[in-house]
């Protein structure tokens, strides 16, 4: 009897370590299963962040080329300069060839290039941003008490251009001004002035 019942336990007890020998292998496997989805996922992200990111150098470099290739046929060198930018590409354009000095509107002689600009700008999707830049020469007339509210002023009546006389989607367009709050150069001879005297035009690549 005694035997018997030894035999028996013995048999429980097998049975208890096989059933756990089991229950720690399927637990192995839960584990190592997880492991691989989250590497598996983490490449899988990996792989669509750089897709995004070749997307966007491409984007970038299309606009750009577009760009260059536009200016060269329209032949605008001299007047604009390109600039090849993180948020996208810059069209750099002297103070000179759109306004006169402390003033914020448009030079009769600007309209010429800026339709010229409006034409580029029609075939893109992009957002535009203008950017008003001035030196830090403090204004001195009666329509502007800050180099602030002139460069804003600027920025507004490219965009009303734009936007009102060559009928350009007003959603695409944002002024802005800088002041003399970002120079090229320092400010400490008139040709270096003359330099932080500009308007950009940023062609918005995302």
């Amino acid at each position: 009897m005694n035997k018997d019942k030894l035999n028996e336990d013995g048999n429980i007890t097998n049975f208890n370590i096989s059933l756990i020998s089991l229950l720690c292998i399927i637990f192995f496997i839960f584990i190592v299963s997880i492991y691989n989805f989250k590497t598996d996922n983490n490449q899988l992200n990996q792989n669509l962040v750089k897709e995004d990111v070749v997307k966007d150098k491409n984007l970038h470099n299309e606009v750009l080329t577009k760009v260059k290739q536009f200016i060269n046929t329209n032949n605008l060198n001299r007047d604009i300069e390109v600039i090849n930018d993180e948020q996208g590409v810059k069209l750099q354009i002297r103070e000179s060839l759109l306004f006169e000095n402390s003033m914020a509107d448009l030079a009769y002689d600007s309209k010429e290039l800026l339709d010229k600009i409006a034409i580029l700008i029609n075939s893109l999707d992009n957002n535009i941003i203008i950017e008003g830049h001035t030196d830090n020469v403090s204004v001195n007339n009666y329509k502007f008490e800050s180099n602030w509210e002139l460069s804003c002023a600027r920025a507004t009546s490219i965009v009303r251009y734009f936007t009102e006389v060559k009928k350009l989607d007003k959603k695409r367009f944002t002024a802005a001004g800088f002041g003399d709050s970002r120079p090229l150069v320092d400010n400490n001879t008139n040709e270096n002035r003359a330099k932080n005297r500009r308007m950009n035009i940023l062609i918005v690549v995302k």
